[in-house]
């Protein structure tokens, strides 16, 4: 019942949710755990008060470009909250005192969301069986899948690993990361099997 009256509803509409919705999932990409359905209800309204107003400023003529219009300024509005506006909003409020909360509710989300906006260069994991798994120059890998590290939202990881401390304390190099007949190679290290993560990074 609840998809059938939204369909019937003005289409203007229809882009406005749908283009809110695509910008929020763009805004909080791997941010959105600790979202109830109230954070993205709000959340898409908000972006799409973009929508609407290029909606409102485009003729009605222009038909799908319009809608086109429309869906790109509100994705393209999330993207620069999340990259840029949502930094200088969080520091504004901090230099006036109103609050230093950063909207995440969790120490890992508030991790990689500093990652994302600082260049990693060198990243280590300790694993619970007391390995060591280090990429010693993550600059190696940017036109790798993910610029070759992933901090996923459940905790888990995955980087390119060049070198591995067994529990023993001894090192190994790792070769053979990329091949022409076999593309390249990315480590997986599942959420549980990891004790402590470190970054190396520095201002973009």
């Amino acid at each position: 019942m609840v998809t059938t009256e939204l369909y019937s509803l003005p289409v203007d509409i229809q882009v406005a949710l749908g283009a809110g919705y695509l910008a929020y999932v763009t805004a909080y990409g791997g941010l959105r755990r600790g979202h109830d359905a109230a954070h993205v209800v709000f959340i898409t309204f908000a972006f799409g008060m973009i929508a609407t107003l290029v909606l409102v400023m485009l003729p009605a003529e222009w038909g799908i470009w319009r809608i086109l219009g429309a869906i790109y300024c509100a994705v393209f509005g999330g993207a620069v909250w999340r990259v840029r506006v949502k930094g200088w909003v969080l520091k504004a409020l901090s230099f006036m005192n109103v609050h230093h909360d950063d909207g995440i509710e969790d120490s890992w989300g508030a991790y990689r969301d500093a990652v994302q906006v600082n260049s990693v260069t060198q990243a280590s994991v300790h694993t619970t069986d007391g390995r060591v798994l280090y990429c010693n120059n993550l600059g190696n890998y940017l036109d790798w899948p993910m610029k070759g590290l992933y901090l996923g939202s459940d905790g888990g990881i995955a980087i390119p690993v060049e070198e591995e401390q067994l529990p023993s304390g001894v090192e190994e190099q790792r070769k053979g990361l990329e091949s022409e007949d076999w593309g390249r190679r990315l480590t997986y290290i599942p959420p549980h099997a990891v004790a402590r993560v470190n970054l190396r990074v520095k201002k973009r």
